[in-house]
């Protein structure tokens, strides 16, 4: 879990430097792959995370879940609106706190 959470804040982190001052036309993120990996990883996770301890857990993986749904679809020819529209998301959710209070909380919970 720790993993995919990393892993995750990196991919945000590189996409939340997208289309810096546009709000609209194209973008060349190219970390696609990367993102229907861990929406991949993210699902084969769900088992271990029915577990009481890793509830926190379990609640922002189906928040990362949804916005690496939306990030695949952001369309190349206009996307800085949708890059823009997420990245406002990421902000107004606290997406990074929220993954490294989760991480904080099973390295804790590991040791």
């Amino acid at each position: 879990v720790r993993q995919v959470l990393s892993k995750s804040r990196m991919v945000l982190s590189e996409f939340m430097e997208q289309c810096p001052g546009q709000s609209e036309g194209p973008f060349s993120w190219q970390s696609g792959r990367d993102v229907r990996d861990l929406m991949a990883r993210n699902r084969m996770l769900r088992k271990d995370l029915d577990r009481a301890r890793l509830q926190n857990a379990r609640g922002l993986c189906r928040k990362l879940d949804m916005v690496f749904s939306e990030m695949a679809s952001v369309s190349r020819k206009d996307g800085c609106r949708d890059v823009t529209r997420l990245q406002k998301l990421l902000r107004r959710e606290h997406i990074f706190l929220k993954i490294r209070l989760v991480e904080e909380e099973l390295k804790r919970s590991e040791g």
